[in-house]
């Protein structure tokens, strides 16, 4: 005859057991419920299961990191990244560029002359938009 048993999900903090408040509760979620008891936990990541029996043991370990917060190791970017990054920041800055002059060429033709006259040159149609 075959025996079924159900598994029990157990979650483990230092030399705790702590017991599953959900079976609906992600393992994440889990660890989040606890962190109201155990602040050390709210940046604690999970591990497993990890299967003994009829028992799935997650392994709850908080970061380790300076008092005040934990700091990240600097992150390594490839030369296409950088290349990437290079490129993004010459646009933005062209496209800056763009708009300053625009508003110069505005400036002139909208500021700069005696009320009631026209313009001496047209404005060119691409500063319609801006205008708008």
């Amino acid at each position: 005859m075959i025996e079924i048993k159900q598994i029990v999900r157990i979650f483990k903090y230092q030399q705790l057991e702590l017991a599953d408040p959900g079976r609906e509760l992600s393992p994440e979620q889990v660890v989040e419920f606890y962190s109201g008891v155990y602040p050390e936990l709210v940046k604690a990541t999970v591990e497993g299961p990890e299967l003994q029996g009829t028992r799935e043991i997650y392994r709850m370990e908080r970061a380790v990191g300076r008092k005040g917060g934990e700091k990240s190791p600097p992150r390594l970017i490839t030369i296409k990244e950088l290349a990437r990054s290079g490129k993004e920041e010459t646009q933005q800055r062209e496209k800056e560029e763009e708009i300053r002059c625009a508003q110069r060429i505005l400036t002139v033709h909208v500021l700069h002359r005696p009320s009631g006259s026209a313009p001496s040159t047209p404005l060119p149609s691409e500063l319609l938009p801006l205008l708008l």
